[in-house]
């Protein structure tokens, strides 16, 4: 599997609650009542992290920034995007220039891009508070009423237009999100399922790299981040430059939860930085060979755990 086409299955239940979803299908459209989804607040990682290994130690007002090396770097940087749910305390207060900031944002988006069917249903705002919303599917759309989300899918071959004037594009083998069903439950209410197939683009890995090395900022001390030891992340992120693997791993265990740790390097792998985003693991391979990501994808499915990289 190419890393073009690498994707992994995160399937999803929702019931009983106020969202409303509209499958729009079979020559009609069927409104059920779907429950917030059953998350679990984003972790605190400063109780497992920040103790042990400041954020901030070493950091000054004259920070040099991780990213171009310019100073002063005083900008507020929410090390995962906000628009995902980025624990309070997760941030970096200095480290990162206003600028690369800025320009990293772009990023942020291609990260979100695959999750935001679950930020509309999870109810995380984006920034300024401003309510979440489905942008990048062509089959899926979402709005606000009296009643509050309202989320439409397209589960047809054909264009549908919605009641607000928009189209949704027709239902496909391509289509990321399959396997619909629905069940009436005892209640009178009715539970939607689904299965969504995640896909990262290139800007979508290098956002990941870039959370990874504000991880090591964060966990670790700004001057570790600093080392010339990371300076191909940083042109791969900034720049585009070169290549680097992320693999991807499916944790129903945590679904809907954010986990960060400092990064971490064993026998036969280079240092990588693993994170939780909404359910779905990441280990981002540090080493230029990718050599790191092979082995970690060996070992999980020697485990019977589904991996794959990008």
């Amino acid at each position: 599997m190419s890393r073009a086409d690498a994707s992994i299955s995160r399937h999803e239940e929702h019931e009983e609650g106020d969202h409303s979803l509209f499958a729009i299908g079979e020559g009609e459209a069927t409104h059920a009542v779907s429950e917030k989804a059953p998350g679990r607040e984003g972790r605190n990682v400063s109780e497992e992290g920040r103790e042990t290994l400041p954020a901030s130690s070493g950091m000054t007002a004259q920070a040099f920034c991780l990213w171009c090396g310019s100073t002063p770097a005083v900008s507020l940087e929410h090390i995962l995007p906000d628009a995902l749910g980025c624990p309070p305390d997760f941030v970096l207060n200095e480290g990162v220039c206003k600028k690369c900031n800025f320009a990293n944002g772009k990023l942020d988006r291609a990260v979100l891009k695959p999750f935001e069917l679950i930020t509309v249903v999870k109810g995380s705002p984006r920034k300024k508070g401003k309510r979440p919303t489905v942008d990048g599917f062509s089959t899926v759309s979402s709005g606000y009423d009296e009643n509050g989300p309202t989320i439409f899918i397209n589960r047809e071959g054909r264009s549908i237009k919605l009641p607000n004037g928009k189209y949704l594009g027709p239902h496909n083998s391509q289509d990321p999100f399959q396997n619909f069903k629905h069940e009436l439950l005892p209640s009178g209410q009715v539970k939607i399922s689904y299965s969504q197939r995640l896909e990262l683009t290139r800007a979508g890995v290098r956002g990941l790299f870039k959370i990874a090395l504000e991880s090591v900022a964060f966990f670790e001390g700004l001057a570790v981040a600093l080392s010339p030891e990371f300076d191909g992340i940083r042109r791969f992120v900034r720049c585009d430059e070169g290549s680097f693997m992320v693999v991807m791993v499916a944790d129903p265990s945590k679904a809907y939860d954010h986990y960060f740790a400092p990064s971490f390097s064993k026998s036969g792998f280079a240092r990588m930085v693993g994170m939780t985003i909404l359910g779905v693991g990441f280990a981002c391979d540090f080493s230029p060979d990718g050599s790191g990501a092979k082995l970690f994808i060996e070992n999980a499915k020697a485990q019977g755990i589904g991996a794959f990289a990008f």
